[in-house]
């Protein structure tokens, strides 16, 4: 649970770090790199806290600046944009999908040792595709300096985009508390409260990490389908009755498990 709030919560940093000090390139590759030996280092039992570490201070440096570098490639307005980040989101939850069926099978089936230093293979791989293909990422704007500026008071329009977003912060933190337990809870619950022989063989626990990545991959396509359908046939779909929608139904698993 440590490990995880670390996790999560290293990128508030990392996005300074990437903003005013490193560079994006160099952040997503100082991260990266960090996550990669912290794998490898998981592999031997006794690194496994520093190993824990370097992965979750890696992970804060790596994610943030990757989403901005996303949205640079594309200019205001580009409608392109959009389809860019739904298909970076597409290639984060196949790997969320292929990661637990490939490093958790070889760690329940050969040791965990071999579980982690996958995770690490495979981390080193992304990062030589980043490498080789750095002529076409956006160039790294000048560091952002922090400049005393005046300030000018809020307008009414400013005060309501501003109690919005707090309103809406406040609706993904409560998501997020039921949202989050399959990174803990549930993983636990699965291995030794779930009943997973089928035939004569035992399901690994780690696959079911797989079902939710997946549920995303084949279910966001006839969603997006749907909701632009809606849209041209004169229905704009309210976006906080969509995100409240969703909170029913992780409130509704939650009650069934």
């Amino acid at each position: 649970g440590t490990y995880g709030a670390a996790a999560f919560f290293s990128p508030f940093f990392g996005g300074m770090l990437a903003d005013r000090v490193l560079g994006r390139t160099r952040s997503v590759l100082i991260g990266g790199a960090m996550m990669m030996f912290g794998h490898f280092a998981m592999a031997f039992e006794p690194l496994l806290f520093p190993a824990l570490a370097l992965v979750a201070l890696g992970n804060g440096l790596f994610i943030p600046p990757l989403a901005v570098q996303v949205g640079k490639l594309y200019g205001d307005g580009d409608a392109r944009r959009d389809q860019a980040f739904s298909a970076y989101y597409m290639g984060i939850n196949l790997g969320g999908f292929l990661a637990p069926l490939v490093c958790g099978s070889l760690g329940e089936t050969y040791g965990w040792h071999w579980g982690f230093a996958a995770a690490g293979v495979g981390m080193l791989v992304g990062l030589v595709i980043y490498m080789l293909n750095r002529r076409l990422l956006p160039p790294d704007t000048a560091l952002e300096r922090i400049e005393k500026k005046e300030r000018t008071p809020l307008t009414s329009e400013d005060r309501k985009a501003l109690v919005m977003l707090i309103g809406v912060v406040a609706v993904v933190i409560l998501f997020r508390i039921a949202y989050e337990q399959s990174g803990n809870t549930i993983a636990l619950w699965v291995s030794d409260r779930t009943d997973r022989h089928i035939g004569g063989w035992d399901v690994p626990a780690t696959w079911f990490q797989s079902i939710n990545p997946l549920g995303i991959i084949l279910l966001t396509p006839p969603l997006m389908v749907f909701w632009r359908e809606r849209r041209d046939a004169g229905h704009h779909p309210n976006l906080f009755h969509r995100m409240a929608l969703g909170c029913v139904l992780a409130a509704l698993a939650s009650l069934v498990m």
